[in-house]
């Protein structure tokens, strides 16, 4: 396999963009507001659409791009995966209450009444929380970003449903843990396709349940992951690894060792024992070689891979041609280290840089020395002395741009432009 040069874009328009902003600095901005994008060590910001979060001294805060506060003080809750800064993804968030947490929108207005005992952050269009009344009596909710009940389940709904009498498959010890304890929302995944899995407690397998919470494909799978595309990875009792349909039918065979990615634009990638990463089709054909060290998922017919940690990052197309080629010295954003949710939390998670190339034609990398903003040629459209790049959508991102000068290192953040130039820049506050 061949791939082009290197860019032969080293000293492109962005580039001499970048070298002007390396001995002056880029310019500074007319709007400023107070905040932090980055708290403890941690990124805590996001840019999303026309708004953005920024952490402040009494909570986190949304602005919008004229530099107007919308919302502030908001406390967020703690995670039942970890303590997580505001998430405005999805147009909604939880914001801690007295006895729980409430769902509110984007302008700080409650969506409904309710108050959650504990909450899972939207990764996708619904969400499972937990409300309880006392000890005993709790159930989990399934709710939208609107903040409309899809489903409320019991712990009764929950052992009916796997046909499961508590009495005859508990002691009385163990039939007050079942009661108490066996039901977190973390146990729980978003309904994709109408489907989620569901954990049964006695055989100890996994099953299928639709949006009325019964039983739609049986418990008898080591391991089960959400739906896409209409199929699902399924474990067996050997620790291989297949896909099934909605009707719960075997469709690619338990052929597969590593855990597979999920099916989007018709393709899912599938690891050799010996950790390189190919994509098949709902055949079970190969039509991607397992050629690559690295692989995402695809995105709207596109993927990013690249051979070994040396080689170029490759854009390919659901045949497998490469799109684009872009330098070795790159890696795309692929981490919880600059995104909220990591894909081992997010089953939904599609990477950064992906995401851009495709929807945009530019997108964050990152290099040996910092952030770059490229396009599909490999043309570098911004660089400098960037310590973080993120959120690119309409010729906009988050940044933080730092450098030595003079004895001492200048550190700004904000949102830019695509020519570095800062729109709205962060402050610290002074109390």
């Amino acid at each position: 396999m061949t791939y082009p040069m290197k860019s032969i874009f080293k000293y492109s328009a962005g580039a001499l963009l970048a070298l002007s902003l390396i001995q002056n600095g880029p310019a500074f901005s007319q709007k400023k507001v107070e905040g932090y994008i980055i708290e403890n060590g941690k990124l805590v910001s996001q840019f999303i659409g026309d708004k953005f979060t920024l952490a402040r001294n009494n909570g986190y805060a949304i602005y919008n791009l004229s530099g107007d506060l919308l919302v502030s003080g908001i406390k967020t809750p703690s995670s039942l995966l970890a303590s997580a800064p505001l998430d405005i993804s999805h147009s909604a968030y939880f914001e801690k209450a007295a006895l729980g947490s409430i769902l509110k929108d984007l302008s700080g207005k409650p969506l409904n009444a309710t108050t959650y005992s504990k909450t899972l952050p939207f990764i996708t269009d619904n969400t499972p929380v937990l409300v309880a009344s006392t000890v005993t009596d709790k159930k989990i909710v399934y709710i939208d970003t609107l903040g409309k009940e899809i489903i409320s389940v019991s712990r009764e709904n929950y052992f009916k449903a796997l046909g499961i009498d508590i009495k005859a498959n508990f002691s009385v010890t163990d039939h007050f843990i079942a009661k108490t304890m066996f039901f977190a929302a973390k146990d729980f995944k978003p309904f994709s396709d109408g489907l989620t899995p569901i954990f049964n407690p006695v055989s100890k397998r996994y099953g299928y349940v639709n949006t009325g919470f019964t039983l739609a494909i049986p418990a008898s799978y080591t391991e089960a992951e959400v739906f896409s595309d209409g199929l699902a990875a399924v474990m067996d009792e050997n620790k291989n690894w297949g896909y099934i349909n909605k009707s719960g039918e075997l469709i690619v065979p338990y052929s597969y060792s590593k855990k597979p990615g999920r099916f989007n634009s018709g393709l899912a990638r599938v690891s050799t024992k010996t950790g390189k990463y190919g994509y098949i089709n709902q055949s079970n054909e190969i039509i991607i070689e397992p050629a690559y060290t690295y692989g995402t998922v695809f995105y709207k017919g596109f993927a990013l891979v690249r051979e070994t940690y040396n080689s170029p990052v490759l854009l390919l197309d659901i045949k497998g041609t490469i799109v684009a080629s872009f330098d070795p010295d790159y890696s795309f954003i692929d981490s919880s280290a600059s995104s909220n949710y990591s894909s081992e939390d997010n089953p939904f998670f599609v990477p950064e840089t992906l995401v851009q190339l495709v929807d945009y034609g530019k997108a964050i990398f990152k290099g040996t020395s910092g952030f770059s903003l490229v396009d599909k040629t490999g043309k570098e459209i911004l660089t400098g002395d960037y310590k973080l790049l993120k959120d690119y959508h309409n010729g906009k991102m988050l940044a933080h741009w730092s450098k030595f000068i003079d004895g001492k290192t200048q550190h700004r953040y904000g949102i830019i432009d695509e020519q570095g130039n800062f729109l709205i820049e962060f402050t610290e506050s002074a109390f």
